[in-house]
């Protein structure tokens, strides 16, 4: 019983379901200032075929600074994949075939 009772204390103490307006709005206004963004992340896959087991592992980067200049690259199993913005321009390489 008095397990049920600090559940419901706890339970009260959360804020009301926000509506998703409500969120978003809340997420502009925290970021408003931001003038730049820099995110990275690794995947890595494991295939698990019975005597053939496969790792694969996958690199991702982006970055974007006001107006337009942007940069992301893909890294995956000897390929890459780049695209770099300057705001008026978008470029595409696949630099392991040198295009």
């Amino acid at each position: 019983m008095s397990n049920w009772i600090l559940l419901l204390l706890a339970a009260s103490s959360l804020p009301a379901q926000q509506s998703g307006d409500e969120i978003l709005r809340q997420v502009a206004q925290t970021y408003s200032a931001m003038s730049a963004v820099h995110i990275a992340a690794t995947r890595v896959d494991e295939i698990l075929l019975p005597g053939n087991p496969q790792v694969n592992e996958s690199h991702y980067e982006f970055a974007a600074r006001g107006q337009g200049r942007v940069r992301a690259t893909q890294k995956s199993n000897g390929q890459d994949l780049w695209l770099i913005g300057n705001g008026e321009a978008t470029w595409k390489a696949l630099a392991h075939e040198m295009k």
